[in-house]
């Protein structure tokens, strides 16, 4: 006989104590039982029984992998007749998010078909993805979030509050940042996050960063905060991580989590600010989508703050889109750079972005691109010429010593708060007044 029990992990004290006591009596007898339960929510009842099962050698475990995305892929294919590249974009939509857990995959496509962005017409499916395509965005399913909140109820509440910075952090979160925000000590910190490591919720991975160990799991409690709730968090991890790395060397190592929080938190003057040289970073390192995504959203901080878009964000983004071969999307930037760039009577940004016309028609229209560099030339004459006149015209004269003067003025110093006026007058007694007006100074 085969007797199969599914979600053991939900099993309450007194039904794991029968299924232990049926295991040891039918240990003789031809009785299977098979038994499943998730491994990230073993709650301690169920570790201990798991524990006498096995040292009375009663059972054997098998753990069950992940799906690959080919496995994701193919189950895609099975559950909906939908074209291949439109397939292909679902996959990339969901696989980072569910990482393979068949039940996360089935919940989530379970949502985006009561959405409307997976449709059927006559057994036909569609995929007509949300304008904001990243996997972050995708809705987290009820049941989903009711998992996260049966396996949260029992932290205290410093834990709780721990997980929801490192909910709006991302799914890495660095143990010196959530030092910093929590304002509690370290080995404080320490033990509330060895409450989330015990119900399996977040893991370690290496002693400075911890992770969700889903990101669904991290979006579920994101998904659980109120807008105002985000924005201010939001902010609260930008300044934290300001303030944890104010040099310029370790700050350029988290532009894009400073970009991130101050965009989210809407503080559009600092957004703008780490958004472009966010930006700027990515199109040195040649990660052109990424670039995109930051001047997009400096160009929106620029809205934002009801001020006339610049030419350089303009320009920066119609190079990313020029190397990714996005003609008209470039070709619009650049124009927009060099209305711009006039609007603003900046004429180096106007010849940059004459010159950028023109490389960008060289691929399509000589005519075009040389006519642009016409431009540019002439631009360039009128203002090497305008320099040149400036030159000319500006009154230079010699310089000499009774042109150069200073003044001597008194400073006053401030007194030390543990000055001891009778131990300094004694060490001064018989001094040098040199050392008076100079070494002495130092001591005060």
């Amino acid at each position: 006989m085969l007797l199969v029990i599914e979600d053991l992990h939900w099993c309450d004290d007194i039904s794991l104590e029968f299924l232990q006591s049926l295991a040891r009596f039918c240990a003789a007898q031809p009785l299977l039982l098979l038994m499943t339960y998730r491994s990230d929510e073993v709650q301690p009842s169920l570790q201990r029984g798991l524990a006498q099962l096995d040292r009375a050698r009663l059972s054997q475990e098998l753990h069950l992998v992940p799906l690959s995305r080919s496995d994701v892929d193919a189950m895609l294919g099975a559950m909906f007749a939908l074209p291949e590249t439109e397939r292909a974009n679902l996959l990339d939509l969901i696989y980072p998010l569910t990482e393979g857990n068949p039940f996360f995959v089935e919940e989530v496509l379970t949502s985006l078909v009561s959405r409307g962005e997976l449709l059927s017409d006559n057994g036909v499916w569609q995929h007509k993805p949300h304008l904001d395509h990243r996997s972050e965005r995708v809705p987290v399913p009820r049941s989903v979030q009711d998992t996260m909140y049966q396996r949260t109820q029992h932290l205290s509440a410093e834990a709780m509050r721990v997980v929801t910075f490192a909910a709006v952090a991302g799914r890495r979160f660095d143990f010196a940042v959530l030092h910093q925000v929590m304002h509690c000590d370290e080995d404080r910190l320490l033990l509330l996050i060895k409450e989330l490591l015990a119900i399996q919720f977040v893991v370690e991975v290496s002693a400075d960063q911890f992770a969700f160990r889903h990101a669904l799991t991290q979006q579920a409690v994101f998904a659980g905060l109120l807008a105002r709730e985000r924005r201010s968090l939001h902010r609260m991890l930008a300044e934290a991580i300001e303030q944890l790395y104010a040099t310029t060397s370790l700050l350029d190592a988290h532009l894009v989590d400073l970009a991130s929080h101050y965009y989210e938190a809407g503080v559009w003057e600092k957004a703008l600010e780490y958004e472009q040289r966010a930006g700027e970073r990515a199109l040195a390192l040649y990660a052109q989508h990424a670039a995109l995504d930051h001047f997009t959203h400096a160009l929106s901080a620029l809205h934002h703050l009801s001020e006339v878009p610049t030419s350089p964000i303009y320009c920066l983004r119609g190079q990313a889109y020029e190397t990714l071969g996005e003609f008209e999307r470039a070709l619009s930037d650049y124009e927009h750079a060099l209305e711009a760039a006039r609007a603003a009577q900046d004429r180096p940004m106007e010849w940059q972005s004459m010159m950028a016309l023109g490389f960008l028609w060289t691929g399509r229209d000589y005519a075009q691109a040389g006519g642009w560099f016409h431009r540019a030339r002439d631009l360039a004459e009128r203002l090497a010429d305008g320099m040149r006149r400036a030159w000319e015209s500006t009154k230079r004269e010699p310089l000499t010593p009774n042109m150069v003067g200073w003044t001597v003025e008194p400073v006053a110093l401030p007194v030390s708060r543990d000055l001891d006026e009778a131990q300094l007058d004694s060490q001064l007694k018989g001094r040098d007044p040199r050392f008076v007006a100079t070494g002495g100074a130092s001591r005060l």
